[in-house]
C-alpha cells in the first residue's frame, strides 16, 4: 500500500499548534506525518496587525505544506472550528488532480472538518448573505482585535474535566484579529472536488449540533461522522478521529 499521507491540521480560533500535540503524537504512532501551521491571525502580541485575515493563514499553511507536496506527498487537510475558513482556501489549486494537470507531483486528496465553520457560497457570510459575523457574548473587541472571556472556556471545553479545560483555555493565544472572523471567502466547500468528511460533535456547546447539521448541508459533505464529543474532539475522542482519518486515507489509497 502507498505511504500514508501528510495530515495538515489547521487550528481553531486562538489555538496554538501545541494545542493538538497529544493528538499529533497519536497520529505519528500510526505512521502519519503531521504538520500544524500556526495561525497568522492570532498572537499574544499587543502589536498584532488588525488587518490580517484567513488569507494570511493560508500563506502559513502553504509555507509548510507545499514543499511536501512538491516532494510528491499526498495530504489530508484537517480543520477545527474557525480553521475551516483558511483550510478550504488553502486547498484551492492544490488537489492531486489539479497539480497533476499542471505537471506537478503530490497534492491534497481529502478534506476533513471537525466541528468547523462552513460557508455556503463565495463572497457570502456563514448565513449565505451579506451580513457580517456577529460577536458572541464572550467576544470582546477593541481596535480590531478580539479577546475572549472565561465564558468561552465552559463552551469550548464543556465535556472535559475542569482542570483540563482550564489548562487548555489558559494555553490559548490571547488575541485574534476581528477581520479574520468577518472576511468572506473566495473559495468554499462546494467548490471542492475531493472527498469531504465532516465530524459532527454532538455535545458541542460552541457550535451546537443543530448548527453543524446546517453547515454539513451547506457544504455538501460526502461523509458525516457523529462523535460523542464537545468542541474539542482531538482531546475527547482522539482515537476515534484517528480511525476516521485512517478510513479517509484508505478510501483514497
Amino acid at each position: 500500500m502507498a505511504p500514508k499521507p501528510v495530515i495538515a491540521i489547521v487550528p481553531g480560533a486562538l489555538h496554538r499548534p501545541n494545542a493538538y500535540s497529544d493528538f499529533v503524537q497519536v497520529l505519528e504512532r500510526q505512521g502519519f506525518e503531521v504538520i500544524t501551521p500556526p495561525l497568522a491571525v492570532a498572537s499574544d502580541s499587543e502589536n498584532l496587525d488588525k488587518d490580517l485575515t484567513y488569507v494570511d493563514d493560508v500563506k502559513n499553511i502553504h509555507a509548510q505544506l507545499l514543499p511536501l507536496l512538491d516532494q510528491g506527498r499526498k495530504a489530508i487537510v484537517l480543520s477545527h472550528s474557525y480553521g475551516g475558513l483558511p483550510a478550504v482556501a488553502s486547498i484551492e489549486g492544490q488537489t492531486f488532480e489539479e497539480r497533476a494537470a499542471r505537471g506537478l507531483s503530490g497534492g491534497i486528496i481529502a478534506y476533513v472538518a471537525a466541528c468547523a465553520v462552513v460557508y455556503p457560497a463565495r463572497g457570502k457570510s456563514l448565513m449565505g448573505d451579506d451580513t457580517e459575523f456577529q460577536p458572541t457574548p464572550y467576544h470582546q473587541i477593541k481596535d480590531g482585535i478580539v479577546t475572549v472571556t472565561d465564558d468561552a472556556r465552559a463552551l469550548w471545553y464543556s465535556d472535559l474535566p475542569e482542570e483540563e479545560g482550564k489548562e487548555a483555555f489558559g494555553a490559548l493565544f490571547k488575541r485574534q484579529t476581528w477581520k479574520s472572523f468577518t472576511a468572506f471567502p473566495r473559495f468554499v466547500e462546494n467548490d471542492l472536488k475531493i472527498l469531504k468528511t465532516y465530524l459532527l460533535c454532538e455535545d458541542d456547546q460552541a457550535i451546537p449540533a443543530s448548527w453543524q447539521e446546517l453547515l454539513v448541508k451547506n457544504g455538501g459533505f460526502d461523509i458525516v461522522h457523529r462523535l460523542k464529543s464537545g468542541h474539542a474532539p482531538f482531546r475527547k475522542v482522539p482515537d476515534v478521529v484517528v480511525e476516521i482519518l485512517e478510513g479517509v486515507w484508505k478510501e483514497n489509497a
